[in-house]
């Protein structure tokens, strides 16, 4: 793994400010001249205007909430890129739009000490903070003071009901309070995620980590945890992690090895014959036989097609059903020193997975797996943490290759039919999975990889106006599933593209719900891929 990294503090900083006044603005002349229409804007003599009404879809995706009232689309778009994939930018534009003077210092507090934390100790330090301290609430069963009360959807009078009541009683009783902190510590991923994306200056280590937040958070946090020490020039000290990011990263260059080897051999080697003649048809059309978006494409098909034989192959094995020896020894071990390290205070909140019996999951997407059933390929990872040796079986044996390759291939939450499926050998559940991933295969063969999040995401989410007519529980169950799919996709665009720059802008614009802005980003580069096909045709 990379380990040379940055981040743009200063561009976060600028960005923040910015908020800051149009928040300020629309919240000081809404309470002193009274209620103004929320999608105003300034001109440049200081004369209100009408501005362009907020895409309400885009609205609803960027955090999984829906804002109830209209919102200056300024305010909105400033509060994704500060806040992206959390409901804080939903929570600056409805305390704009409410004029409920408690919600605007709720996000006023909560933006002053974003800007205080990042501007003293760095914007690594603010996230690992955000992260730790999510999490540490799901430990412990107590809310967040930083958990918004758009955790979950409601009404105008209600959020201005609710944003008067003090300690945890906003968010529901007990089992409301604990879906609230699974759903808080989510988007705490997604917003560490997109931050790093954002405000990176596009380090290779921050797609890294950003990949890892999205799909194995277990793992990405403490990844999380080692910036600071990398951003001063040190090496990693957290040692399982530095084994379980040396092997991952071995396991990687295996991969493209053997795959390179097999395109060297055999092009059409591990390819369906109809995935091989629309290649081909495409290239023509293209006007080259090989560019880096068929190349992604070609290896986004080559890897699903052989997850699912692997899959298929192994399901009459006990792969998924018991640990190796030596990695039980090694999780036994490290058991048995967890309350030693406990009472030296060593991170309770974020060393969960080196902890295997202890594990607690929070996989994006997927259900929460309880301490006595730990998540079977999280297990093996804490055990190579801890020291043991890695499975010894060939590439497509290998439970841990299989189970991340899917996750590149669908993203955590999308991939949960698949993977969850083949552990639990649940034949329904796996055919679903499979499905899900032949379909998103036929749009990468037929349209390319691209294209994907812009065909996928508008299927998952209904029209805002249907989305009002739902009842809440089903408006947020429906708004979560968006908000993941588009999570999901940020991380199979980092994982596939084979550009890190627009990997990086482009998992940035579908953690916000952006897929305007998304669609900017790609069609530029296919536009400069097409720019240098014609320069090398006419050399």
């Amino acid at each position: 793994m990379d380990e040379t990294h940055a981040m743009d503090v200063i561009d976060f900083l600028q960005s923040a400010y910015r908020l800051k006044r149009r928040f300020a603005m629309l919240v000081n002349r809404r309470i002193g001249c009274g209620a103004l229409p929320a999608t105003s804007a300034t001109s440049a003599t200081g004369a209100i205007k009408p501005a362009e009404p907020p895409d309400t879809r885009l609205m609803s995706a960027a955090s999984g909430r829906l804002i109830g009232a209209p919102a200056d689309k300024r305010l909105f778009i400033l509060s994704g890129m500060v806040y992206g994939g959390s409901a804080w930018s939903a929570m600056f534009c409805a305390a704009a739009s409410t004029m409920e003077e408690s919600l605007a210092n709720e996000c006023n507090a909560f933006l002053l000490d974003s800007v205080a934390t990042v501007d003293e100790l760095g914007l690594d330090a603010w996230l690992r903070s955000m992260v730790d301290d999510a999490r540490q609430a799901v430990f412990t069963g107590v809310p967040s003071c930083r958990m918004p009360l758009l955790i979950r959807s409601m009404g105008d009078a209600k959020l201005v009901r609710q944003s008067r009541v003090r300690g945890s009683i906003p968010y529901g009783d007990r089992k409301l309070q604990g879906e609230a902190m699974l759903e808080h510590c989510d988007q705490t991923y997604r917003l560490a995620a997109h931050s790093l994306l954002q405000w990176g200056g596009g380090a290779p280590l921050n797609n890294d980590v950003a990949f890892a937040l999205l799909v194995r958070p277990n793992i990405g946090a403490a990844l999380l945890r080692e910036h600071r020490s990398l951003r001063v020039g040190g090496a990693m000290r957290d040692v399982p992690v530095r084994r379980i990011a040396r092997y991952l990263t071995c396991l990687n260059a295996q991969a493209d090895r053997q795959y390179a080897w097999m395109r060297a051999k055999r092009r059409s080697f591990g390819l369906l014959p109809s995935d091989v003649a629309v290649l081909d048809r495409r290239a023509v059309g293209s006007g080259r036989t090989s560019t880096p978006m068929l190349e992604s494409d070609r290896r986004y098909l080559f890897d699903a097609r052989h997850v699912i034989a692997a899959y298929r192959n192994l399901w009459d094995s006990p792969m998924g059903r018991a640990l190796p020896v030596g990695m039980a020894k090694a999780l036994h071990a490290s058991h048995d020193g967890s309350a030693k390290r406990d009472r030296a205070g060593r991170d309770i909140a974020g060393r969960d997975f080196a902890d295997g019996g202890r594990a607690v999951s929070f996989r994006i997407g997927g259900s929460a797996q309880s301490a006595a059933v730990p998540d079977f390929v999280e297990t093996m990872l804490a055990s190579i943490g801890c020291g043991a040796d890695p499975p010894d079986e060939s590439l497509w044996r290998n439970p841990i290759h299989l189970r991340l390759t899917a996750e590149s291939l669908l993203g955590a939450a999308s991939a949960a039919d698949l993977t969850d499926g083949f552990s639990a050998r649940d034949r329904d559940r796996f055919e679903y999975g499979v499905a899900c991933l032949e379909r998103i295969a036929a749009i990468v063969r037929d349209e390319g990889l691209a294209t994907v999040p812009t065909r996928l995401a508008p299927s998952i989410c209904p029209h805002f106006g249907e989305l009002k007519r739902l009842p809440m529980s089903e408006r947020d169950r429906r708004l979560r599933s968006h908000a993941r799919v588009e999570s999901d996709m940020a991380a199979v665009m980092l994982a596939r593209l084979s550009n890190p720059n627009v990997a990086r802008q482009a998992g940035a614009a579908l953690i916000r719900g952006d897929l305007t802005a998304y669609g900017t980003i790609v069609g530029a580069w296919r536009e400069r891929l097409r720019e240098q096909t014609r320069c090398v045709a006419f050399a």
